[in-house]
């Protein structure tokens, strides 16, 4: 095993290659590498810029955690001083919409309807890191499941994995928008791609027109609009005028991602990986309402 600190990695293509296979074995469909050189960074200022202004016009509502490591999530060499290169990885979580239940229902987001995306890829993610280490000992990294002060999709847009679309969603032409997102930072010189992925939405406004509450503009996401965030994220009782626009859904919402037309073609996931079940993609409501606490955790564990 050679030490690599910031030289370039021999054979960068190769071990790239044998890397993306090595993560597809374990559910990390693709895998691509954006640069964070010092001196290759200059493409991250526009969505540092976004999110700035985002954060100013109080746009992300009540989620304080944005707000707390908004300078880190800007400057990956906060995170990790020798970072080098990004490695991207997509897993995906497309189900098919299981049969209508005679109970009474809502709708819950298709990445809740198995298992915790987190723990589905920090496992995945961790045979990574050992994989690597098995090549080089000077291996260091950061790495990003949806809670490390990253900008997943800025990084998988420049890695050429999707474009960020109207939705805010990446999109892959191949797999659409149902997808979570993992990124490692490391000290390891590597091949990247040359320029960030085209953006392809077109013409297309279906995301901004179907949204039911208009969360979307061409300013992006105003999360205090948004259903995902009602059901999600905000904590305490939903305001009246937000309740009839909600409608049936409970947690969650993909309206912007079920109009999306790359989205018509977008492959299952593994149900041995990922374990959806019926009862969380069409909740029985009663029953819901009558477990106690502590069984309704346990049920939806």
């Amino acid at each position: 095993m050679s030490p690599v600190t910031t030289e370039l990695v021999p054979n960068g293509v190769k071990f790239l290659n044998e890397l993306t296979q090595f993560a597809q074995k374990h559910g990390l469909e693709l895998l691509g590498t954006a640069p964070i050189r010092e001196d290759e960074l200059g493409w991250l200022r526009p969505h540092s810029e976004r999110l700035h202004t985002w954060i100013n016009e109080k746009r992300h509502g009540e989620m304080g955690y944005m707000e707390a490591r908004l300078e880190a999530r800007c400057a990956p060499h906060q995170l990790l001083p020798n970072a080098h290169t990004a490695l991207v990885f997509w897993a995906g979580h497309h189900f098919p919409t299981p049969p209508a239940p005679t109970h009474p229902t809502a709708r819950v987001a298709r990445y809740a309807w198995g298992r915790d995306y987190h723990n589905v890829l920090r496992k995945s993610v961790s045979k990574v890191h050992r994989w690597i280490r098995q090549q080089f000992d000077a291996y260091q990294s950061y790495t990003s499941i949806d809670t490390g002060a990253i900008l997943e999709r800025a990084f998988a847009e420049r890695a050429g994995i999707g474009w960020i679309g109207r939705s805010t969603m990446l999109i892959n032409q191949d797999k659409g928008t149902f997808g979570s997102l993992a990124v490692i930072f490391t000290n390891l010189n590597l091949p990247t791609e040359e320029t960030a992925h085209p953006f392809r939405c077109g013409t297309c406004q279906d995301c901004v027109i179907k949204c039911p509450t208009q969360a979307l503009s061409p300013d992006g996401l105003d999360a205090r609009l948004c259903i995902s965030y009602w059901t999600i994220e905000h904590r305490g009782m939903i305001p009246l005028e937000m309740r009839t626009k909600i409608d049936d859904w409970l947690f969650g919402c993909d309206i912007c991602q079920d109009v999306c037309p790359w989205n018509r073609k977008a492959e299952n996931a593994d149900d041995a990986r990922w374990q959806p079940k019926n009862e969380h993609a069409t909740p029985d409501l009663k029953q819901w309402l009558t477990l106690s606490h502590e069984a309704l955790d346990e049920h939806l564990r």
